[in-house]
């Protein structure tokens, strides 16, 4: 069985997603942010980073989203959560899970917790403006590039 460490609206989306998806028992432990859980020392131990999310199956813990989902994909090939390995469809496949996990999560970290950028709180505006507006652009890039089936890649 699964467990999926997490905090609502953070990175541990896309996991979660998968593992309802992948059909594998799981359970959700919540990290509670506001009490700053994922820097108390019993979280620290799963994940050194004091990041969410942290996925522990027995003996292995895995923290970094786009680390959890490939493992999942690969853990469950299948129930086609990604395309096959060595298929030009899989190269896609990483390509946007990277662009997501690297891009676009970053920059929503930026935009939601301006505050860490910048020791001026007049400059806070400044930055949820500009983050506001290169998320617009990356989400009119995946939704122009999305494929013609439900998924991002087609079918």
């Amino acid at each position: 069985m699964y467990e999926l460490h997490y905090f609502p609206g953070n990175a541990s989306f896309a996991p979660h997603v998968l593992l309802r998806e992948s059909g594998a028992p799981f359970e959700l432990r919540l990290v509670d942010r506001a009490t700053n859980a994922n820097k108390a020392p019993e979280y620290l131990k799963l994940n050194l980073a004091g990041r969410i999310p942290t996925l522990v199956a027995g003996d292995l813990v895995l923290f970094e989203s786009a680390a959890i989902c490939l493992h999942l994909c690969d853990s469950h090939p299948g129930t086609f959560l990604a395309p096959p390995l060595g298929t030009t469809d899989r190269a896609h496949f990483y390509k946007w899970l990277m662009f997501l996990t690297n891009t676009i999560q970053s920059e929503l970290l930026m935009y939601h917790y301006s505050e860490r950028y910048t020791k001026d709180a007049d400059g806070i505006g400044a930055i949820k403006f500009a983050m506001d507006q290169r998320l617009t652009g990356w989400f009119r890039l995946v939704a122009d590039n999305m494929g013609d089936g439900p998924y991002l890649l087609g079918n």
